[in-house]
């Protein structure tokens, strides 16, 4: 297990080959693990249809998954002021800004 910080502004990051998204919720901050459970895709880039706004296809092979199953992926995180510390299990991670998928 390792414990990486990350300034709050920032909307997704990668760690190990798995894609996480930073939302906000009310008064408190998530880090959910959005990756694809098919072939690990990267969901924060998933397509979500105006018919069904609750499923979330992922864009390398266009598996569905709802939007339900991901918010029951949060990561552990403590947050002390703009900065996040998210409790993950490798420190190789990557801060990626553009292109994210709202949940």
């Amino acid at each position: 297990m390792s414990l990486i910080q990350i300034n709050l502004h920032n909307k997704a990051f990668t760690n190990d080959g798995r894609f996480y998204l930073v939302r906000r919720v009310e008064q408190r901050v998530e880090v959910i693990d959005a990756t694809c459970s098919h072939r690990n895709g990267p969901l924060i880039y998933g397509e979500v249809s105006s018919s069904t706004p609750e499923i979330i296809k992922c864009p390398w092979h266009k598996s569905i998954t709802s939007k339900k199953v991901l918010c029951n992926k949060i990561v552990p995180v403590i947050r002390i002021e703009n900065d996040l510390l998210i409790i993950l299990k490798k420190i190789d991670f990557r801060i990626l800004n553009y292109g994210i998928t709202s949940l």
